[in-house]
């Protein structure tokens, strides 16, 4: 049996004006499991610039980071070009101008600890969450086993920080959980401008008129 030793490591990052300085708990990322993978776990390949907000009221800015899908988890870069997962609960962080956040309650398999990008918020928060997974595949009288990453993209529909639906729903469902007094409200609105609530586009539109009704 091969002991693993995981230890948390201690590292300082610099806020945004370069002048504050705070401590960063990470733990290593052990890039080994995912050699000869085809596909990248990461949303973004390379590493981008980002702020994140931390459950203990902290702040960091500016910082290299990247968002691990299939682990649901943010990496950011040590002094050393090594790369840690952080082990301080995130409230938020943004890259690339996506913002994504946890906190909302447990649906199916995601946890109050599952990030989600938002689409659009407000009364309604429109979510994405691309729930990447490892797939194996071995080809007839090979003794290789081939490790592919796939895509999974869903969108779900938050209100009061709960999913209460998705986009796979059709309209009359999504829009009773939203407002049942302003369905019919809402499913003119859609009518009139041809939205079809399976295309994300509309609706971003259809949740976006809705919370700006009064």
């Amino acid at each position: 049996n091969i002991l693993i030793l995981l230890f948390i490591g201690f590292f300082s990052v610099n806020y945004a004006s370069g002048q504050n300085v705070i401590d960063v708990k990470g733990e290593p990322l052990r890039t080994t499991k995912y050699d000869e993978l085809e596909g990248s776990p990461f949303i973004f390949k390379s590493w981008t610039k980002g702020d994140v907000n931390l459950v203990n009221g902290k702040s960091i800015r500016n910082i290299d980071l990247k968002y691990d899908e299939i682990m649901d988890a943010l990496v950011f870069k040590g002094k050393e070009e090594d790369e840690f997962y952080f082990t301080d609960l995130i409230k938020n962080f943004n890259l690339n101008e996506k913002v994504f956040k946890n906190g909302f309650l447990p649906f199916k398999d995601f946890s109050s600890q599952s990030f989600f990008e938002i689409i659009t918020s407000g009364k309604i928060t429109l979510l994405k969450k691309n729930d990447k997974k490892i797939v194996e595949t071995k080809e007839y009288n090979s003794a290789t086993t081939a490790k592919k990453v796939i895509d999974n993209f869903n969108f779900y529909i938050a209100k009061d920080n709960k999913i209460i639906a998705t986009q796979k729903d059709n309209l009359k469902i999504i829009v009773n959980v939203i407002d049942s007094k302003k369905s019919n409200e809402i499913v003119e609105f859609a009518s009139n401008n041809k939205l079809n609530s399976k295309k994300v586009e509309d609706l971003k539109k259809i949740i976006d008129y809705y919370n700006k009704m009064p």
